[in-house]
């Protein structure tokens, strides 16, 4: 049963990562075809708002990888791993996002 769940901790990690890779390449495109041009401001609110939520998520991630590789935490301790997972990367990357979006929004108070 414990290895059951190691492995889909271990899934659910992978995809998380691989998530935030293609989201940040496909942010990187979208940046690139800009076909509306937008005034330029000191704090671009679009940038700030993706780069807290890959901030965000990072360090999940990474929490989450060293208390499976160390064996620190029991997954049998958590009744479901797959939820416990998606929930703290949301709540990360959603905080991160708003924490960032508030910067930026602070930043450029008054240049609008």
């Amino acid at each position: 049963m414990g290895r059951i769940l190691a492995e889909v901790t271990v899934a659910s990690l992978a995809l998380a990562l691989l998530f935030t890779l293609g989201a940040a390449v496909g942010n990187a495109i979208a940046q690139r075809r800009r076909i509306i041009r937008q005034p330029e401001l000191a704090w671009n609110i679009r940038d700030f708002r993706f780069l807290g939520a890959i901030l965000g998520i990072a360090p999940v991630i990474l929490h989450e990888a060293v208390e499976i590789l160390l064996a620190r935490e029991p997954l049998e301790t958590v009744p479901d791993p797959f939820l416990h997972l998606v929930s703290e990367l949301l709540i990360s990357g959603i905080g991160g996002e708003l924490l960032f979006r508030g910067v930026a929004k602070i930043r450029n108070w008054g240049t609008i």
